[in-house]
């Protein structure tokens, strides 16, 4: 049976549920165990227990129509491989990789939980426990892409001009709220996430620091904040005509003046991109700002900090202007020994 394309929508004139809600389930054996897991792993971001809801709601779907199965303790480890060589065949290298590992942490949640092994429900100390209580047990993990990873462009000072310049001059509400955005997100290397989540008083304009409650895996940490980017928010704050509290959202709908979505965050970008011909989007400028600090001779353990990087920095980062900086160093140190 091919993959059903799956919606999951909402019946009419019903009251909109809350993202990581599964009120459609196929069952309530399903809802119980998501809301279970969901809990348990609060502290991951929002986008990826989103991505782990939607991968399950297929699955389920697909597990109901194809098998009638509608309890996740009736899952079978052939009933996971059928379900991945499915997916092989309609995703790509990548994607496919993806569905295994949130039907593997689910199902290693749902062997802790429900059949009582131990090691499976504290992955913390037990990461590489192989467990035959759970359905993923087995089944074969799919092969990572063969193609190489793709480095990210840095952008250049005349690339950064160019997008600035798109944004607006500044003297209007939408203008003057999209330049502080990009501003922001170059200064302080803040994901997207971190950045539409902002309210006003976790920008500190005297300090220079900008907090973020609970970026990634739920951490709380504090960032830095540039003069332009400083400037360019009061300027914005200004020009806004509602009334706002330390407690509104940073960034508003001009006309409705509501939380600016998450989506437009992204359009934002796209439409600059069409624009200038300079191709961006929202991690470039973390890759802009990890870039700035390696040449400014931040230390790393600084950058880590202010990045929300734990463990080793991603070596990706900043690796499309890797080259350009060792020239740099290296003919600064050629000057320094023929001074010598």
């Amino acid at each position: 049976m091919p993959i059903p394309a799956l919606t999951h929508t909402r019946p009419s004139g019903t009251t909109k549920a809350h993202p990581l809600d599964w009120d459609d389930a196929p069952s309530v054996f399903w809802s119980e165990a998501w809301e279970d897991f969901r809990i348990t792993y609060a502290r991951q971001a929002r986008q990826t227990n989103q991505s782990r809801l939607s991968v399950l709601r297929h699955f389920a779907s697909w597990l109901q129509a194809e098998h009638g199965i509608t309890d996740p303790a009736q899952v079978e480890r052939r009933h996971v491989q059928q379900y991945m060589n499915l997916q092989e065949e309609a995703r790509t290298g990548s994607g496919v990789l993806n569905v295994y590992k949130d039907l593997r942490v689910f199902f290693r949640f749902f062997a802790g939980t429900v059949r009582d092994c131990d090691e499976c429900l504290d992955r913390e100390i037990y990461r590489s426990h192989s467990c035959k209580l759970t359905q993923v047990h087995g089944v074969k993990k799919p092969a990572p892409p063969a193609h190489p990873s793709k480095t990210v462009h840095v952008l250049t000072d005349d690339e950064w001009a160019a997008v600035l310049k798109a944004a607006g001059d500044g003297r209007t509400v939408t203008s003057a709220r999209n330049r502080a955005i990009l501003l922001l997100m170059a200064d302080s290397g803040l994901r997207r996430a971190e950045v539409h989540a902002l309210k006003v008083g976790d920008v500190d304009l005297d300090s220079h620091t900008v907090l973020m409650r609970r970026g990634k895996g739920g951490k709380r940490r504090v960032s830095v904040l540039g003069d332009q980017a400083r400037l360019a928010i009061r300027k914005y704050l200004k020009l806004r005509a509602d009334k706002y509290t330390a407690d509104s959202p940073l960034w508003v709908a001009t006309r409705s003046g509501r939380q600016l979505s998450y989506v437009y965050l992204g359009k934002l970008l796209t439409e600059i991109d069409e624009a200038t011909g300079v191709d961006l989007h929202a991690h470039m400028t973390r890759h802009m700002f990890t870039d700035r600090a390696y040449r400014d001779g931040m230390p790393i353990k600084a950058l880590m900090t202010l990045g929300g990087w734990s463990g080793k920095i991603p070596a990706t980062y900043g690796a499309g202007a890797e080259q350009e900086r060792a020239l740099a160093i290296g003919q600064d140190w050629l000057r320094n020994r023929a001074s010598r």
